[in-house]
C-alpha cells in the first residue's frame, strides 16, 4: 500500500496543506477547491501507515503556530491543515531530511504529476532524491532494498 504526506501549495489562497493519503490522485481531485499549483507541491512517501501518520501529526503541531488564516476565514473541506505558504521550504527541508537520514522508510517526491493522474508525464518519469539506476519503468521509488512501482490500478486515472 502507497503512504504519502503531502504539502500542497494554493497560490490562490497563500498557504500549504499539509495532509496525507494512500490515493494521491483521487485526493488530487477532491481537494481541487482549493486550486493547489501541482509544480510547487511535493510530498513524502512513507512505507507504513503508522509512519504516515506520525509524520502527518508532528507537522501539524510543529506548524500549528503559522495557520492560514484565509484558508480558516473561507471554512472549506481540510482547512485545519493548512498553513502560512511561508514555511513550505521548511515542510520541503523536512521531508529531505527524512529522505536523507532514513532512506529505508521515506522518499522526498519533488514532482507529484505522475500520482496525480497527469496524462502527459506517463512514462517521463520524476526525480526523487535517492537515484538507482538499475530501476525500470517511469515510476519507481527506491527504499532501501525495496522498490514501490505502482499497480495497474495506480495507473487507471491517466
Amino acid at each position: 500500500m502507497k503512504h504519502f504526506v503531502y504539502a500542497l501549495y494554493s497560490p490562490s489562497y497563500k498557504m500549504v496543506k499539509i495532509g496525507k493519503t494512500q490515493n494521491f490522485a483521487k485526493r488530487w481531485k477532491d481537494l481541487g477547491h482549493w486550486h493547489f499549483d501541482e509544480d510547487k507541491s511535493f510530498a513524502l512517501y512513507c512505507s507504513s501507515s503508522r509512519t504516515q501518520k506520525r509524520i502527518e501529526d508532528t507537522l501539524h503541531i510543529f506548524f500549528d503556530q503559522h495557520p492560514s488564516f484565509e484558508a480558516r476565514r473561507i471554512h472549506q473541506d481540510g482547512y485545519t491543515e493548512c498553513f502560512d505558504k511561508r514555511i513550505t521550504e521548511e515542510i520541503r527541508e523536512f521531508f529531505r531530511y527524512f529522505t536523507k537520514h532514513y532512506s529505508h522508510d521515506y522518499s522526498y517526491i519533488e514532482n507529484i504529476k505522475p500520482f496525480i493522474g497527469f496524462p502527459n508525464t506517463v512514462g517521463t518519469g520524476f526525480t526523487t532524491t535517492i537515484p538507482y539506476k538499475d530501476l525500470e519503468g517511469p515510476f519507481t521509488i527506491m527504499f532501501g532494498d525495496e522498490v514501490y512501482k505502482p499497480t495497474d490500478e495506480d495507473l487507471s486515472d491517466f
